[in-house]
Formats: structure tokens, C-alpha cells, sequence
């Protein structure tokens, strides 16, 4: 190199892409300012949209080269937890999922049937005292899937899993459900119900309340026996709530009301508030007063009518408490507030048999016997395997009784009997009616039968059982026919 030779400048630094979009917009401005109104703002938003590109593009290969290597490395194992990790909780005791039903049918028509009634069983289980049920929603997520129930158990923490189907042919459509243990996927129970297609929100209704009743008992009875096998040396408040309804779903006798009353006083002396514990022990006093179990009626149903307070203070809608208040006042010669109660009652819960079964004795008592006939054979049609069946059938013995229509109430008085229950109500009043109709045989059998119980049998007590009901002129002289049968098979006059 000579000496008089300039040295070149250095080389200027290299334009990112970004700077070379923008001179690149800024040249094409230049050479179109002829045209500036109009394309100006075409080259400036098109170097923009350009310049936008290029600096995604710089971005990406910084991801690229920065981050590949670290995207490409092993996985490392995770840490070790420093101490054990908990077992996850136990589901509740009475907590269910009803999966959406399946429709057998080929028919898309029957698919809001088929919704219809997965939606109306999972409100019902939900009306189940202490029950945990899974919502709609997550529960459809399973809707076309074959799953293994103890993995939805899992999934969504219950212990029992109702699934079903509806099959149509012709004008008959056949519902099939069946409950489930989730943690063995074992089937525990299963019914169908046939109904007529022609009213189909009138056979959700029915299905649902035959099947949501009939679910509610068996988890009950399967809860308590659970607690028998692990919790027996140490059962908390609600398990021995569960253990007194299950008494209580068995049909009533002595021995049943007796255990019932125990699990309820034992579970209100640890949590003196809970409600199913509230409830459950005022059904069992206002079920002796009802079936002539007890020589303290009026103690008993103040006491009944004391543990419902605290109840229908926190809940008024509470449908069962209603229900049974209403039971109580229609022993007190309170029709008009009984009937009232029940009316309330139906519409927190129009599914609750039981209720249907007492607001027909409040009607009763009325002298109104149609409307008390119409509300028995509701609770018949709602429920008709209920673990109340031999109550229906007696208190539906004693309406066709006031009617006159005594061979109609003899088949119900008799039916009672075959089905197991032994309470005195409906021997009186099959006696009765065995006498006036002439068989009197059969008439002094049961009364030799009723003679030397705990709760004395005789007329005078009668009367003012029922004087005590109702002063109903009506209602009393339709009494004067029972007494005059009492009598005629030979139960004492006092």
C-alpha cells in the first residue's frame, strides 16, 4: 500500500431487517410523493405491516437459537416430596352421579325425554338429606361414552353411580335404571318403570319420583351398613343419623321405632343441630302417635313439634319438616293449617310421597274423603314400592272404611297384614269391619290378638283419640260406625 493511499473508512455496522424494511418503505414514500394523497398511506402501512413481519421473524430466531437447546434437553425427574403425600378424602357418604341416560330407541325424538329425566333425577337425589350430587353439567360430559364407573367415581369423588336407559316400542316406553358402587363398579340394585309415551312429561315425573325414592332407600340402607362394618366403635353424628333412617325405612314396628329413636338421640347428643338427626327423630314420635304406639301422644308431639323449630327456622322450605308439622297438627285438630303445611310441602318437593300420605288424613278428618282418597293414590302411583307401603295401605283402608266401601277396605287391612306390619291401627279397623260385614270369627281373632298389648286397646280410648282429631261433626259419626264395629268383635268398652 503506498503512502499517499487514504485509508477506507471502516465498514458501517450491518442494518438489522428491521431498519432495512423501514429505508425500504421510506424509499418507495419518496419516489411516490407525485401520488402522496393517495398512496402515501398505501406505503406507509404496507412498510409497517412489513417491517411487523420482519420483527416477528428477528423474535423467532431468537426463540430458536436461544431456547432449542434448552427445549431439547432431558427431562429431569421432579423432585422428591420431602414428606408422603396425603390419600385424597373419602367421597361423601350419600354422594351420586347421575350419568345422562341412553337412549335405546334409534328415536332422536326421545332424546329430551332421556335428558328430561336424568335432569329431574338428579334434583330429586339432591332433595335427599346430607346426599352430595354431582351437577349436570360435569355429569354430561360423559354423555356417548363408555366409562368404567370406577373411574368416574374418581374423577369426580363419589361413592355410588346411577346410570340407565329408555327404550320405546310403540306407545310404551320402558325406563331401566341401576346404582352402582363407584369404588368396585358393582352393581347394587336396579328397576324399570313402563309408561305411556302419549304424556311424556307426565312419565318423567312419575319415573323420577318412583326412582329417585327408591335410589334415596337403598344408598341409605348401603350407607348404614357401612357404617356398622367401620365406623362401629367410633360412628360420628351423621353416621348415626344414617343408621336411624335405615330403621326407620323398615316397616314399622316397635323394634324399629325403638333403634331409630336411639341412632337420633345419640346423634343429636353430639351435634344437637343436624337436621336429617332433627327430622328423623319427630317422623319416628309422630309415626307412634300415628300406628297407636304410644300412651304419651300429646307429650310426643310436643316434642315432635320442638325439634321441627329449629328445622323450618333455618329452612321454611324444607319439605319433609313441612310434611311432618303436618302430620302433627292433623292430630291436634288443626286440619286447616295441617293441610296448609302439606300443600307447602309439595310444592318445595311434589315428588314426596309421604307427604300425599299424610295430607289424606288431614282431608280425612275434613270428612272430605274424595280429595283424601285422590292424595293416597298419589302416594301409591309416586312411590309404589315405598317402605311406607303398609301405611298406604292402611290409610287407604280406613278411607274406603268411611266411605262404606267395606270389601275394599278389607282387601287393603288384609294387605297390610301379608306386607309384615303388626301396629294396632289398622287390626282395629280390620276387626271392625270383619264384625259389621259379619265375619265375626275373624273379627274376634284379631281382638283376642290386640288384647293384653303395651297400649291398651278399648272404645273409650278410641274416642278420644279421634275426638282429639277432629270436630267434625261428619268426621265423628262416620267414628260411631267404627266404635259400634269395635265393640261387635269384642273389644272392650274401657
Amino acid at each position: 500500500m503506498s503512502e499517499t493511499q487514504e485509508i477506507s473508512a471502516p465498514p458501517p455496522p450491518p442494518r438489522s431487517r428491521i431498519q432495512a424494511g423501514r429505508e425500504f418503505a421510506s424509499r418507495w414514500g419518496r419516489r411516490l410523493h407525485g401520488h402522496a394523497k393517495i398512496i402515501i398511506p398505501a406505503g406507509i402501512a404496507f412498510g409497517a405491516a412489513l417491517s411487523g413481519l420482519l420483527g416477528y421473524y428477528e423474535t423467532y430466531k431468537v426463540v430458536r437459537e436461544e431456547l432449542a437447546p434448552v427445549i431439547a434437553a432431558p427431562a429431569r425427574a421432579p423432585a422428591q416430596p420431602s414428606a408422603p403425600v396425603a390419600a385424597p378424602p373419602a367421597p361423601p357418604r350419600l354422594s351420586f352421579v347421575v350419568l345422562p341416560f341412553a337412549n335405546r330407541s334409534g328415536d332422536p325424538e326421545q332424546d329430551f325425554f332421556v335428558d328430561g329425566l336424568t335432569d329431574s333425577l338428579t334434583t330429586d337425589l339432591s332433595r335427599l338429606e346430607g346426599s352430595f350430587v354431582i351437577s349436570r353439567g360435569s355429569a354430561f360430559t360423559y354423555r356417548g361414552r363408555s366409562v368404567d364407573l370406577r373411574q368416574v367415581g374418581r374423577e369426580l369423588g363419589v361413592r355410588y353411580v346411577v346410570e340407565g336407559s329408555v327404550l320405546r316400542s310403540g306407545d310404551r316406553v320402558r325406563v331401566t335404571a341401576q346404582l352402582a358402587e363407584a369404588e368396585s363398579g358393582r352393581q347394587l340394585w336396579a328397576d324399570s318403570f313402563d309408561g305411556d309415551r302419549r304424556d311424556m312429561l307426565e312419565m318423567v315425573d312419575q319415573a323420577t319420583a318412583r326412582l329417585g325414592r327408591a335410589l334415596g332407600v337403598q344408598a341409605i340402607e348401603l350407607e348404614s351398613r357401612r357404617v356398622e362394618r367401620e365406623q362401629a366403635r367410633n360412628p360420628d353424628a351423621t353416621d348415626l343419623a344414617l343408621r336411624g333412617w335405615a330403621a326407620v325405612n323398615r316397616y314399622i314396628a316397635p323394634e324399629n321405632m325403638s333403634a331409630a329413636e336411639a341412632h337420633f338421640r345419640a346423634a343429636l347428643a353430639l351435634q344437637p343441630q343436624l337436621t336429617s338427626a332433627l327430622n328423623g327423630l319427630a317422623w319416628v314420635l309422630a309415626q307412634r302417635i300415628g300406628a297407636d304406639m304410644t300412651t304419651n301422644r300429646a307429650g310426643d308431639a310436643r316434642e315432635a313439634e320442638r325439634l321441627l323449630t329449629p328445622v323450618l327456622t333455618r329452612d321454611p322450605e324444607n319439605a319433609f319438616a313441612r310434611a311432618v308439622q303436618c302430620w302433627l297438627q292433623r292430630f291436634s285438630d288443626r286440619a286447616r293449617e295441617a293441610i296448609a303445611n302439606c300443600q307447602r310441602s309439595l310444592q318445595a318437593n311434589p315428588n314426596l310421597a309421604a307427604t300425599h300420605a299424610i295430607i289424606q288424613g288431614a282431608y280425612r278428618t275434613e270428612n272430605n274423603l274424595l280429595q283424601a282418597l285422590y292424595h293416597i293414590e298419589m302416594a301409591f302411583q309416586l312411590s309404589p314400592r315405598d317402605p311406607l307401603l303398609p301405611t298406604f295401605y292402611s290409610i287407604r283402608g280406613a278411607t274406603f272404611f268411611h266411605m262404606g266401601r267395606y270389601p275394599e277396605a278389607i282387601a287393603d287391612f288384609e294387605q297390610t297384614g301379608r306386607i309384615g306390619e303388626r301396629s294396632g291401627l289398622w287390626m282395629v279397623y280390620l276387626a271392625a269391619t270383619y264384625a259389621l260385614v259379619g265375619r265375626q270369627a275373624e273379627a274376634e281373632a284379631l281382638a283376642e290378638e290386640l288384647h293384653g298389648r303395651s297400649v291398651p286397646v278399648n272404645v273409650a280410648r278410641w274416642r278420644a283419640r279421634s275426638w282429639a282429631e277432629s270436630s267434625n261433626t261428619e268426621f265423628r259419626q262416620s267414628r260411631e260406625r267404627l266404635f259400634e264395629g269395635m265393640r261387635r268383635a269384642g273389644i272392650p268398652e274401657e
